[in-house]
């Protein structure tokens, strides 16, 4: 049984990060690097909820794990809407 302490400990152990991608560092334009660096376990269980938009790459993030639609702007870039 976990104590009421455990019910308030944040998890900084860190797991294999879940998909995702991100601009380098070089200034290039638009996602172009796997991130790969992990992520805190406490935080990999957190997920964006149905109509909230991602980064194109970022499926894995929603709470269904897919995009209802993807969408693109020129000057904005691609993205998605969560399922």
């Amino acid at each position: 049984m976990s104590s009421l302490r455990d019910s308030f400990a944040y998890d900084v152990r860190m797991v294999t990060n879940r998909p995702a991608r991100l601009a380098s560092i070089s200034g290039s334009r638009g996602l172009d690097t796997d991130y790969s660096a992990g992520e805190l376990k406490q935080a990999s269980v957190l997920f964006a909820q149905r109509g909230r938009p991602l980064d194109s790459t970022d499926a894995a993030l929603c709470a269904a794990g897919r995009f209802s639609g993807t969408y693109s702007a020129f000057g904005v870039g691609d993205w998605g809407v969560c399922a």
